[in-house]
């Protein structure tokens, strides 16, 4: 998570009546948080935010949001796991030791790597 979010607040319909630490949230109520704040507490509330992302469906688990809520950083955050792995790819040899398809949403190949050091020639 970043230090300080690039939008600092968000707000949500309650789509069913929820509680919350004893408070009664009734349906068609407006939620808001302040996502700064949500960023500085670690413990604020004793909730298990961990994804098993195997049982999610598609689009269940969307990190950089979709359309026109899209986050800001989407396009920078991809571009930092392109120079990482450029800078892996250049420093190391990748034989693969094993592959096989996986029937997932779509048909991707789960592959099995073996990383060696590159000499450096000084």
């Amino acid at each position: 998570m970043r230090v300080i979010p690039v939008i600092n607040t968000i707000s949500r319909a309650v789509v069913e009546d929820m509680e919350i630490e004893g408070y009664l949230i009734p349906k068609g109520w407006k939620v808001s948080a302040n996502l700064a704040e949500v960023h500085q507490i670690k413990d604020m509330l004793d909730i298990d935010i961990s994804n098993d992302h195997k049982s999610m469906r598609l689009l269940e688990n969307c990190p950089f949001g979709l359309g026109n809520r899209m986050c800001l950083g989407y396009k920078f955050a991809n571009f930092e796991l392109t120079v990482w792995l450029m800078c892996i790819l250049s420093k190391y040899s990748i034989a693969v030791t094993k592959s096989q398809r996986v029937p997932f949403l779509f048909h991707h190949v789960a592959v099995q790597a073996a990383f060696t050091s590159k000499a450096r020639n000084v």
